[in-house]
């Protein structure tokens, strides 16, 4: 797979445009319940993506985005399911971060309601709303640090199994993204980091985290039995923990590594130079 994009803060942080294309075929295996085993699967994936956001109040932003993907789905023993949409995306957020990178303090309100439609050329009428809540919290001078995050994302109109969120593939850590999913889901998580100030001049630290979701309705893309509702739906929790080490100080820019533990009874690791939450 490969990507190219960008991301510009344009004036004194009144502009914040970003865009990108991806083009990949991913090689992966997910789990079918009635075989009791994983199965092969591929996903040929093109998109396209643009949005233009404008500071209208104090850390209020609002948007407009376009968005054009391709996907074609291929299971072992069945027949590719493939699917071609256009969209666009309204955009809603509130920002108060120190940093976007590894914010200490503030929140960040996030929305984003994007619109599929035959008419621009899609194949289906899909409504997809994305909303999530983050808050950064300094608990004390030496070094300890506490975030938590509220995130979802709700499929309204035609389902279309491509368009799944698959629990893990996204965000939340201790899961493949390959066994759970649904058209819908809703997860609450919270990470507890301490840097130490007598090690490498505090830019060392740890880290400990456990959340909680919910994937639910819409239809499996290999056949497996997805429940309706919420409240049907089987609670997905992780725990986890990592170290911290802060790449570049003036901009608090951080590499992390994790260790999780979910539902799917094994550990993912994960390295990556921003934070999770």
């Amino acid at each position: 797979m490969g990507a190219v994009g960008t991301q510009l803060f344009l004036g004194p942080d009144l502009w914040r445009i970003s865009g990108g294309y991806f083009e990949g075929d991913i090689l992966s295996e997910m789990f079918k319940v009635q075989l009791d085993r994983f199965i092969d699967t591929s996903n040929e994936i093109r998109a396209v993506l643009v949005n233009v956001n404008r500071r209208v109040w104090k850390k209020l932003f609002i948007g407009f985005g376009a968005v054009w993907n391709e996907v074609i789905f291929t299971s072992e023993g069945s027949t590719p399911l493939g699917t071609s949409n256009t969209g666009f995306k309204f955009n809603l957020f509130y920002d108060t971060r120190d940093n976007t990178f590894s914010p200490t303090d503030g929140f960040f309100l996030n929305t984003r309601t994007s619109f599929y439609r035959k008419d621009l050329g899609g194949d289906d009428n899909i409504t997809t709303i994305d909303a999530s809540f983050s808050q950064y919290f300094s608990l004390t001078d030496n070094g300890h640090l506490f975030s938590w995050i509220y995130d979802s994302s709700f499929n309204l109109g035609d389902t279309n199994p491509n368009y799944n969120y698959n629990f893990g593939s996204r965000g939340s850590r201790g899961y493949t993204g390959k066994v759970f999913e649904g058209a819908n889901m809703l997860r609450f998580e919270g990470e507890y980091k301490y840097y130490f100030k007598s090690i490498l001049s505090s830019r060392f630290g740890l880290a400990g985290f456990a959340g909680v979701g919910f994937v639910f309705g819409g239809r499996s893309r290999v056949g497996n039995d997805i429940s309706s509702d919420l409240f049907d739906s089987d609670p997905l929790a992780h725990i986890g923990g990592g170290i911290r080490y802060k790449v570049l100080p003036k901009q608090n820019l951080n590499m992390r590594i994790d260790m999780a533990y979910g539902r799917e009874d094994v550990f993912t690791m994960y390295f990556a130079l921003n934070e999770a939450i």
